[in-house]
This record gives structure tokens, C-alpha cells and sequence, in this order.
């Protein structure tokens, strides 16, 4: 690699690594999720259950990126060692972890070691839709 090449690939890495800094990716229920049949808005049930107001806590947000934070990290450290390499760009690593950690999420509904429901019932499983609007959103802040 030419001196010139590798000055344009240091300068470019570095303003995607400065842009990555000022990126967040946000995992969950999102406001526009919609709502079930009955009118009730999907991220208020997602707040309901998260939180557990006026039910058992099920947290499926919270306690998954704990369980899993060790293999979130390494995760992380694979995608940018690619961003790093030149292999992928930025918004393609950022895709990749949006992906993952909705994957994270996600995979609470496989365990589903959450408290039963007044009937006996899984809970969270009824219709899908919960699990279904869980997504994530890129903001530059």
C-alpha cells in the first residue's frame, strides 16, 4: 500500500470511528410497534411486562444484555476488528449490532423462564406480536 492509500484508509477509519462514537443504537419496543386488536398499545404492554406494573416483572429487555453482556462484548470487538480491517464499512457495522442485539433480545422467548401467567399460561407468547416488534433504531447524538 502506498503511503497516499494508507493516509486516505487512516483518515477514513478515523472519521468513521468519530461518527461511531456520536451513534447509539437503541433495542426494543419502538413507538410506532402499533397496537393489539384491542386497542393497547404494544410498547405499553412491553412496559408493563419490563417493569412489572401491577404483574410479575418479565423482563425481556434488561435481563438478556445482562446475561449476555460478556458475549455482547465480544460481539462488538468482532465488528469493529472488521470496520477496523477495512472488510466492512460503518453503517454495515452498525447493522450487524442493531442485528445482534435484537437477536439477544429475542432469544428470552426461547428461555422463557419468565413467571406464569394467572392461568398457567406461557406468558408474552399469545400472539407473537411482542416479540415480533422488538427492533433497533440508529440515533447520532
Amino acid at each position: 500500500m502506498k503511503a497516499k492509500d494508507a493516509i486516505k484508509v487512516t483518515k477514513d477509519l478515523e472519521k468513521s470511528l468519530k461518527k461511531l462514537k456520536q451513534t447509539t443504537i437503541y433495542v426494543g419496543v419502538l413507538e410506532d410497534a402499533g397496537t393489539y386488536p384491542n386497542g393497547t398499545s404494544v410498547a405499553d404492554v412491553a412496559a408493563i411486562h419490563e417493569y412489572g406494573l401491577g404483574v410479575p416483572q418479565r423482563s425481556f429487555l434488561k435481563k438478556p444484555f445482562e446475561e449476555a453482556e460478556k458475549e455482547i462484548e465480544k460481539t462488538k470487538a468482532k465488528i469493529m476488528d472488521k470496520l477496523v480491517e477495512g472488510d466492512i464499512e460503518l453503517d454495515e457495522a452498525i447493522e450487524k449490532m442493531g442485528e445482534y442485539l435484537v437477536t439477544v433480545v429475542k432469544g428470552s422467548w426461547d428461555k422463557n423462564d419468565w413467571p406464569a401467567t394467572k392461568d398457567g399460561s406461557p406468558p408474552l407468547v399469545d400472539t407473537g406480536l411482542l416479540k415480533e416488534s422488538i427492533k433497533y433504531e440508529v440515533k447520532d447524538d
